[in-house]
């Protein structure tokens, strides 16, 4: 039971990364951004921050793989594939593609989608 809890919350840390991802990429593409976005360091510190956030994550989720029970390659090869799903289910999910190309319009990428054909 305890490392079926500790896959899960590995895993949890894995969407949590996903988004922080997604929503990384939305505000810097979006053309209205607050202040503190337009500092050069901003970007800096958010690559390293998403960079680490990832590995953390990858790394967390082959430690959960293991502790349920997974041979060591098969966690390490699963794990970049757990990750390329969850970032797919995301994109599908969150409406990602016209997020983006709100956000190439100029208006917010943050706002909800109507039946993905842009804003409410």
């Amino acid at each position: 039971m305890e490392s079926l809890l500790v896959f899960l919350s590995d895993s949890v840390f894995l969407v949590g990364t996903v988004l922080l991802t997604q929503v990384a990429i939305l505000a810097f593409r979006s053309k209205v951004k607050p202040v503190w976005l337009r500092w050069r360091s901003a970007e800096s510190l958010t690559a390293i921050t998403v960079s680490a956030a990832i590995a953390i994550a990858l790394g967390l989720e082959v430690a959960g793989l293991l502790a349920v029970g997974a041979a060591p390659l098969i966690a390490i090869l699963a794990s970049p594939a757990i990750y390329a799903l969850v970032t797919w289910g995301v994109w599908r999910g969150f409406g990602c593609r016209q997020r983006l190309a709100l956000a190439d319009q100029g208006l917010s990428p943050f706002g909800r989608l109507q039946a993905g054909r842009g804003p409410v």
